[in-house]
């Protein structure tokens, strides 16, 4: 995981500045949650105690390597991986596939996503990407409270070069 380049530039890019420290707001549809790690997913975790570099670990295993997130173009998969963290990654996979047009949308990273994203122009491919996310989040229970900083997360969203 040390070794992963592209992982240790999305952590710097996103996880770490968007996914701080402990918050246990009711409210939040996370829940109990600390460095993008939420209880309601790790129900035996101590989350109070948790680790940067334990919470690293469990990003690495089940939103990076999850179904292929980590096999996207480095220019667009540190925003995808950032969606996975705050949604799902079955979320932010079904999102990419919805935002290059691909239906049905599935839940996998693979041939047909990669062969579109040949084909695709990465700023447009980001503006719609924006665009699902936030449609998506105005949905979500909890917009009232938290939209406007889901809005600026998600307009922080950029190519990475």
């Amino acid at each position: 995981m040390t070794n992963d380049k592209e992982y240790q530039r999305a952590l710097k890019e996103y996880a770490i500045p968007n996914e701080g420290g402990y918050v246990n707001d009711p409210q939040d549809p996370g829940g109990e949650t600390k460095f993008g790690i939420a209880k309601r997913y790790h129900p035996n975790e101590d989350i109070l105690n948790l680790t940067r570099e334990r919470a690293n670990a469990f990003l690495y295993k089940e939103i990076w390597n999850w179904n292929g997130i980590n096999t996207l173009p480095p220019e667009i998969k540190g925003f995808v991986f950032d969606h996975g963290i705050r949604t799902s990654p079955q979320n932010a996979i079904e999102t990419t596939h919805r935002a290059l047009g691909i239906d049905p949308v599935g839940d996998i990273i693979g041939k047909t996503t990669l062969g579109k994203l040949k084909e695709t122009d990465y700023n447009e491919f980001l503006r719609k990407y924006k665009e699902l996310v936030r449609e998506q989040d105005k949905k979500r229970s909890g917009y009232g409270k938290f939209g406007k900083g889901w809005d600026n997360r998600t307009e922080g969203y950029h190519i990475s070069y």
